[in-house]
């Protein structure tokens, strides 16, 4: 008799279980994945700086994380009748400053101990546009609906300083920490 015996190729190792933590960063796609992950009962954590569509706001979002740094009243402003955070979702937006800069820094902290725990980080990207807020020059995760001449819109290119600079220099080091914390 003769047969012919085929040793299929190793899949590529997907280590996820129910007792693997996930965190899930970026646009509404990354919020209902996490929702579908955690009705699943997975630990799950997802946008602990609300929904963000731009690759370099989704940068800083994980560089405070990983500093563990904290936000104070200089990193807010008044629009509205309401407290923003440029790096933050309007879900965060308070009418008592005090309130917000608790809501974020919790938030933060409790999002940090969670980062050091995870073995699986999704980013969803949404979008390649940024909005750079003029007196700082600095990319904004949202608009927080002020008034469109506080801004410059500039597209993020494919090869463009930005995304180089995200892949060459900030993802090395997001790498680096988070396997050499564990």
């Amino acid at each position: 008799m003769f047969r012919t015996e085929l040793k299929p190729p190793a899949l590529p190792l997907f280590d996820l279980t129910h007792q693997t933590p996930v965190l899930t960063l970026g646009s509404c796609f990354a919020e209902n994945m996490a929702a579908r992950l955690q009705s699943l009962q997975f630990p799950i954590l997802s946008n602990p700086f609300g929904i963000i569509y731009n690759p370099i706001s989704i940068a800083d979002c994980l560089n405070y994380l990983m500093i563990n740094d904290s936000f104070s009243e200089e990193n807010l402003f008044f629009h509205n009748h309401l407290w923003h955070s440029w790096r933050h979702h309007g879900r965060f937006s308070h009418s008592d400053k005090n309130i917000l800069l608790n809501n974020v820094n919790q938030t933060l902290e409790a999002a940090g101990l969670f980062l050091k725990q995870t073995k699986w980080l999704v980013l969803t990207l949404g979008t390649a546009h940024v909005y750079v807020e003029k007196t700082s020059n600095r990319v904004v995760a949202n608009c927080h609906k002020a008034p469109p001449q506080y801004f410059e819109k500039k597209r993020l290119e494919t090869r463009g300083y930005f995304l180089k600079n995200f892949e060459k220099n900030f993802l090395k080091k997001f790498l680096y920490k988070i396997l050499t914390v564990k």
